[in-house]
């Protein structure tokens, strides 16, 4: 799987392998995840993820992060992903989520490398601390104008 944003790139093994031996493993920003197909469904299991907290103002997650997907394409033609999140150091109990991923419709779309600083009014204070900037304040960044496509020449 690809991400535009800092060309992440995420490995799931499908090849029958396990998960990297846990004494030459070590944090991963993806993790380390494998999985296996069940039918139409594919089931993700991913460990070893890097401690950091969701989306920068949600709660943090720990070391011990375990996620398992089930990743199928449901009766609207979307691929639906169903994930349940384990943390024993941050949640009291697993936490479930669901999303839908459509085709891209917008022609010749490419994956290009998109990056937090050129794309965000989200900003690091002299606290070091993150913090939204607002419409109208100095140094807010409109949408619209966020780098998406190269400049025509």
């Amino acid at each position: 799987m690809t991400n535009e944003q800092q060309s992440e790139t995420r490995r799931i093994y499908t090849d029958g392998r396990g998960h990297v031996p846990e004494d030459e493993s070590y944090a991963l920003f993806e993790g380390d995840s494998i999985g296996i197909w069940d039918g139409d469904t594919l089931i993700i299991h991913t460990i070893s993820v890097k401690p950091g907290s969701w989306n920068r103002i949600q709660p943090e997650y720990s070391d011990k992060t375990e996620t398992v997907e089930l990743v199928k394409k449901n009766a609207q033609g979307l691929i639906e992903t169903r994930m349940t999140v384990y943390d024993p150091e941050s949640l009291q109990k697993p936490w479930h989520v669901i999303w839908g991923s459509g085709p891209v419709t917008t022609p010749n779309l490419r994956i290009n490398m998109w990056s937090c600083n050129e794309n965000t009014n989200v900003v690091k204070t002299a606290e070091g601390v993150t913090q939204f900037v607002l419409p109208g304040e100095p140094g807010y960044k409109d949408p619209s104008t966020f780098a998406t496509t190269p400049p025509k020449e």
